[in-house]
């Protein structure tokens, strides 16, 4: 498979793609800033401290930065999570339910990230729930 005339191996090699799914996990031992921070330092992206604000604005954790992750519920850990994948501006997003643990207010964050990143590149989700399938421009379902 290709995307734009490169293989679609390429784009995971070289930090164009990222991941959220539930069973990722990043570091309760370092504060939400300090995983923004390290993640992106390991794609090989300066994340500055302006940028790092409005990534956690951007999922409802404005002023939890200084936070343990391991202190997080569990939709700000998912909210994390999503901050952690968007902060490299990848070329193409891929998530996996992306609002399980979520209430309705994650949800919408969720849905407002999907839909701004869906001007920005390519968003391909996994959802079982039928609410989610009006964010997506092609519905695959598969069983």
């Amino acid at each position: 498979m290709r995307i734009d005339d490169r293989p679609v191996d390429s784009y995971a090699r070289c930090g164009r793609t990222r991941m959220v799914a539930p069973d990722l996990q990043l570091y309760d031992e370092l504060t939400g800033i300090e995983n923004l921070r390290f993640f992106s330092s390991m794609s090989g992206c300066h994340l500055s401290a302006e940028r790092a604000s409005y990534l956690l604005a951007s999922v409802g954790l404005m002023g939890r930065g200084n936070d343990f992750y391991g202190e997080y519920s569990s939709g700000m850990k998912a909210r994390l999570k999503l901050a952690v994948a968007v902060a490299a501006d990848p070329e193409i997003l891929l998530l996996d339910e992306p609002t399980t643990n979520l209430d309705e207010a994650g949800r919408a964050i969720v849905h407002s990230v999907i839909e701004h990143r869906r001007n920005r590149g390519i968003v391909i989700f996994a959802t079982n729930d039928q609410s989610e399938f009006q964010l997506g421009g092609q519905v695959v379902r598969l069983g």
